[in-house]
């Protein structure tokens, strides 16, 4: 992008988290105005943002650019150009994402392919199978009510125990990929984020459905919540996140 471009030539970008920016950005290499909050009134978030603009202009890029030395140059202006030269010119350039892409997918595509025609694509018409299968009773999977062990207010090394009866429509607990979803929870939006997955084992068979459960430890401090999810599993399957085949409690 132009903003690439113009870091690769030494010029330092002040902008709001988002896009490329909220990626790249280190307090070396330019100005983030805000942290990347979200707002419902558009009007309070302009007020909010070009407030912080002033504040970062005045405190912080007005007096660094106008900081001279013996010979007239900004030494700190120019000590940040370099450093995002070099650091936005290596993680931001085409090379980088090409490299990223052949070792990240063309190559273990690659390898993948050849594993599958060493036995004359048997791997493949199983999954192929498992997915017709999976579509068949993928809307009649049910997941009833979350319950814990959990206290109030735990301390940190805590040991929590969850539990979740699942109604799998026909399927094997082997068919599919139990979670549990747990992490802080924000205080504006009430949702999970910096999120953690944690396998839940089939413990029993109750009528229709299966119990499952997992037990973690508390590791972090503050508000935090859980929830289930449920993903395919199969051997071939290169990774378990299929469109459609997502399901939440």
């Amino acid at each position: 992008t132009s903003g690439m471009k113009a870091s690769m030539n030494g010029v330092l970008n002040c902008s709001i988290l988002d896009g490329w920016w909220d990626e790249a950005y280190n307090p070396n290499v330019g100005w983030a105005i805000g942290g990347g909050e979200m707002y419902a009134d558009e009007r309070l978030q302009d007020e909010i943002e070009s407030k912080a603009l002033y504040d970062i202009l005045e405190q912080d890029i007005i007096p660094l650019y106008y900081q001279r030395d013996r010979a007239g140059l900004p030494r700190g202006w120019i000590a940040k150009m370099k450093h995002c030269m070099r650091e936005i010119g290596q993680s931001m350039s085409s090379h980088r994402m090409l490299m990223d892409y052949s070792n990240m997918f063309y190559l273990p595509a690659l390898k993948n392919y050849q594993r599958i025609i060493k036995t004359d694509y048997e791997e493949t018409k199983s999954l192929a199978a498992y997915f017709e299968r999976l579509s068949g009773a993928w809307a009649n999977i049910k997941i009833g009510a979350i319950a814990s062990d959990s206290k109030p207010v735990m301390h940190r090394g805590d040991s929590v125990y969850v539990s979740v009866y699942i109604e799998l429509g026909g399927l094997s607990p082997e068919d599919v990929e139990v979670q549990l979803y747990h992490g802080a929870i924000s205080n504006q939006s009430k949702m999970i984020y910096d999120a953690k997955c944690e396998p839940m084992k089939a413990e029993s068979q109750e009528g229709n459905g299966w119990k499952f459960t997992v037990k973690i430890q508390c590791g972090e401090t503050g508000l935090r919540g859980h929830t289930v999810r449920i993903l395919p599993r199969h051997e071939a399957l290169v990774h378990n996140f299929r469109p459609g085949f997502v399901k939440w409690a």
